[in-house]
C-alpha cells in the first residue's frame, strides 16, 4: 500500500499556509456580525476567492459560508456553493486570464497581498512553498512557476534562484493549485500531521516543530515585494484585442482558410515533435492508457479494486517521477505531471479504502456495519464521481496527443504469433470510438493502435 503523501500542496493546505502569514490581528474577534480587523479566517479566504471570481464572496456571510470556510481550513470538505475553487467553469476562466496575463487578476492578486499578507512572513512563505512542492510526490519537477514578471522556471529549482518576485511568484502557486488541485480532502493527511488541538472545541494550530522546520531545507532568498503592475504586462493582456482592431481582414483570412481547406493540403498548426519526445508519448500512453481507463470505467463503490492495478501504478509511478521523463514540450509535461498528480492522490485514496484480503473483506461491501453509513456512503459517491471525470479527461487529452502528433503505439509486452495481427488501423473518422479496454477521439487522421 502507498504510502500517505505528505506535505501535499492543495487548496485547504495553502489557505492554511496564508493564515500563519497573514499581518499581525489587532482584534481577535472572529465574529460575521461585530467590528474586527479583517484578518479573520472568512476574510482571508473572502480575498483568495476574490482573486479567482472577481466577486466578493463576503457578502453572502452567514453560518453556511462560514462552515465552508472552516472544513476547507480543516482539508474535509471542498463541496457547496462557498467553495469557488473546485467551480470547473471558473477554473477554466481563471486558468484562460492568467494564461493571457489578465492586468485585473494581477491587479486583484496585488491588493489581496497587501490588505492580509505580512511583507516579513511572505518572505518566509516563499520558502516554505518552495519546499513543499520540491517534496510533493503529486508535483511534477518540472512544472514551472514565476520567479518574475517574465520568467518561469521549473519547481526542482526554484531553490537555486536568487530573487522572487513575490506578486508573479503568488498568483502562479495559485494557479496551479486551482488548476491541478483545488480541493482540501486530498490535503488531509498533511493537516492531522501538521496541526493540533489544545481541546476538542479550541481553534486548530500549527505545531511549533513543524513550523520551525517548514522551508528549512531552502536557503534564504531575496524576496522582492513590488507589487506595481508592469506595463509589459498590461500591454500583453490587451495585445490580443488590440491585434484584431487592427487587422480588419482576419476575419476575411478565417473564412479564407476554411473554404480553402478540402483542395488544399492542411497546413500543420502545430511544430513537430522531437525525436525524444515523441518516443516518451508513446510510452506515456503504453503506461499510463490501461489505469487511466480503469480510474475513469470503474464504479470503486460497487466494485472493489484489483491490488494488481495498485502495484502497477507503484511500478510506472516510480518510472515517470524523475526528471529524465520530462518532455521538451511544455504541454505534453504538464500533461505528464497531471497523470501522475491525480493517478497518485486516485490510487492513494482509494486505496486506503479498497485495500482487502478477499472481495468479501472490501471496504465497500462492510461500510453498512458502519454508523455514519449514508455520511461514508455519500462521501465515497462524491469522491468516485469527481476521480472517475478526471480520469476520463486526462485520457482524452493523452488520446488527443497521440492523434494530433501521429504516434504509433506499439504494445512491447506483447508478443504476435504467426498470422496474427495486433494492429488495428483506424482512417479519416470523426467520430468517438469506445470499446471496452479503450476510449479514443478520433479526428481526420491516420492512427494506428495497438489492441
Amino acid at each position: 500500500m502507498m504510502l500517505p503523501n505528505i506535505p501535499h500542496l492543495c487548496g485547504g493546505i495553502f489557505f492554511d499556509l496564508l493564515l500563519e502569514a497573514r499581518r499581525f490581528r489587532t482584534s481577535q474577534r472572529d465574529t460575521f456580525n461585530s467590528k474586527a480587523d479583517g484578518l479573520s479566517e472568512p476574510d482571508i479566504y473572502c480575498g483568495l476567492a476574490k482573486i479567482l471570481t472577481g466577486e466578493n464572496l463576503s457578502k453572502s456571510r452567514g453560518t453556511a459560508l462560514k462552515k465552508s470556510v472552516s472544513n476547507y481550513k480543516k482539508c474535509e470538505n471542498s463541496k457547496g456553493d462557498y467553495v469557488p475553487f473546485t467551480d470547473e467553469t471558473l477554473q477554466s476562466t481563471f486558468n484562460t486570464g492568467y494564461n493571457e496575463k489578465n492586468s485585473a487578476i494581477l491587479e486583484r492578486t496585488a491588493e489581496f497581498i497587501k490588505q492580509y499578507l505580512n511583507p516579513e512572513k511572505c518572505k518566509w512563505l516563499v520558502r516554505v512553498l518552495i519546499d513543499i512542492m520540491q517534496k510533493d510526490k503529486s508535483i511534477s519537477p518540472g512544472t514551472e512557476l514565476a520567479i518574475n514578471f517574465g520568467e518561469c522556471i521549473p519547481v526542482s529549482c526554484l531553490h537555486e534562484a536568487k530573487a522572487i518576485y513575490f506578486l508573479p511568484f503568488f498568483l502562479s502557486v495559485l494557479h496551479y493549485v486551482v488548476v491541478n488541485c483545488p480541493d482540501c480532502e486530498s490535503g488531509r493527511d498533511t493537516f492531522k500531521a501538521w496541526y493540533t488541538q489544545s481541546s476538542p472545541n479550541a481553534a486548530w494550530k500549527l505545531k511549533n516543530e513543524i513550523k520551525q522546520n517548514l522551508g528549512k531545507d531552502v536557503k534564504p532568498i531575496e524576496v522582492i515585494m513590488d507589487l506595481k503592475i508592469h506595463d509589459d504586462v498590461e500591454k500583453d493582456s490587451s495585445k490580443a484585442a488590440d491585434s484584431e482592431a487592427e487587422s480588419p481582414e482576419s476575419e476575411d483570412k478565417e473564412l479564407t482558410v476554411s473554404t480553402d481547406s478540402k483542395t488544399n493540403e492542411e497546413v500543420p498548426s502545430d511544430p513537430p515533435l522531437s525525436r525524444r519526445d515523441t518516443k516518451l508519448l508513446a510510452e506515456l500512453m503504453r503506461d499510463f492508457n490501461e489505469l487511466l481507463k480503469f480510474g475513469s470505467d470503474t464504479d470503486l463503490t460497487i466494485m472493489p479494486m484489483p491490488s494488481s492495478y495498485s502495484d502497477k501504478f507503484d511500478d510506472v509511478y516510480k518510472k515517470w517521477e524523475h526528471s529524465d521523463r520530462n518532455f521538451k514540450n511544455k504541454e505534453l509535461n504538464s500533461l505528464r505531471g497531471d497523470i501522475l498528480g491525480t493517478l497518485y492522490c486516485y490510487f492513494y485514496y482509494w486505496g486506503c479504502y479498497m485495500w482487502y484480503e478477499s472481495a468479501t473483506d472490501c471496504f465497500v461491501h462492510k461500510k453498512n456495519l458502519s454508523r455514519d453509513a449514508e455520511k461514508i456512503e455519500e462521501e465515497l459517491r462524491n469522491r468516485i464521481d469527481s476521480d472517475r471525470k478526471a480520469c476520463k479527461q486526462l485520457h482524452e487529452r493523452l488520446c488527443q496527443y497521440i492523434i494530433d502528433f501521429d504516434i504509433v503505439v506499439e504494445d512491447v509486452n506483447k508478443k504476435a504469433t504467426p498470422g496474427e495481427s495486433h494492429t488495428t488501423i483506424i482512417q479519416n473518422q470523426t467520430n468517438i470510438a469506445h470499446s471496452e479496454s479503450k476510449t479514443y477521439n478520433i479526428k481526420d487522421s491516420n492512427i494506428i493502435f495497438n489492441k
